[in-house]
């Protein structure tokens, strides 16, 4: 069964039209990696999936819920959809503990001392010693601050992970220790949906690349059919500027 499912999405801010009826299904334990250039539609379908923006009209079924239907707790589907964005978005005011913490005491309503326990254990997964805990985010790197965001979404315990060009911010360096931290949860059955100019993560770790241009879904299969023989004239036009 499919863990989510999204039929005839279309969202317009105005006169500008984002999508343009997208329909798409994500296996559980499923890797779909999503590419294609600026403005074609990408990161709107994230924020959508995850309702932080509502469609203008289409579903999105997340384990059977429709997160369209009237009545449906948004706050509560939101803690089985992580979502990790380009920029860090940590409060500066906080360590890196109390940053995974704040969600997890204030939703979840776990008390402090078990929520630190969930935190350093996720900081520990995305590779961060427990001496980074009482770090401030100035004192961390790019890379090891966009890590505690990625443990701040995993501490929430999601069904399903959403990747927003979350290296395209980082120093070239820094790029490969995120990528690590997102192999290693593709491998262990995290369903994830990854949007990235990161082509090389694309092949390796994708299941399935979709390639999006204005709106639309213009091709997907496996990797190495999109990259190695892509169908469609624009897909082939895109990938040969890139790679």
């Amino acid at each position: 069964m499919s863990l989510l499912k999204i039929v005839n999405l279309h969202k317009r801010f105005g006169d500008l039209y984002v999508l343009r009826g997208v329909n798409m299904e994500v296996e559980k334990g499923e890797v779909v990696v999503i590419i294609g250039p600026s403005g074609g539609g990408k990161s709107t379908l994230l924020k959508c999936i995850n309702m932080l923006e509502p469609p203008t009209e289409g579903k999105i079924i997340l384990d059977g819920i429709d997160l369209t239907a009237k009545g449906v707790d948004l706050n509560k589907i939101r803690q089985r959809i992580g979502i990790v964005f380009q920029q860090f978005n940590l409060f500066s005011h906080l360590t890196a503990l109390e940053n995974i913490t704040l969600p997890l005491r204030i939703v979840k309503k776990i008390p402090k001392e078990e929520a630190e326990k969930i935190a350093i254990k996720y900081l520990k997964k995305v590779g961060l010693e427990e001496e980074f805990a009482s770090y401030y985010p100035h004192q961390l790197s790019g890379g090891q601050q966009q890590r505690v965001a990625i443990a701040r979404a995993l501490a929430m315990n999601p069904e399903l992970m959403l990747f927003d060009e979350v290296t395209s911010a980082l120093d070239p360096e820094r790029v490969k220790e995120v990528l690590n931290v997102m192999e290693e949860l593709a491998r262990e059955g995290m369903t994830m949906i990854v949007v990235t100019h990161e082509m090389g993560f694309a092949r390796e770790v994708g299941d399935r690349v979709i390639f999006m241009d204005g709106g639309v879904i213009v091709e997907e299969g496996k990797p190495e059919e999109i990259f190695t023989s892509p169908k469609h004239p624009r897909t082939r036009q895109f990938l040969s500027m890139i790679l």
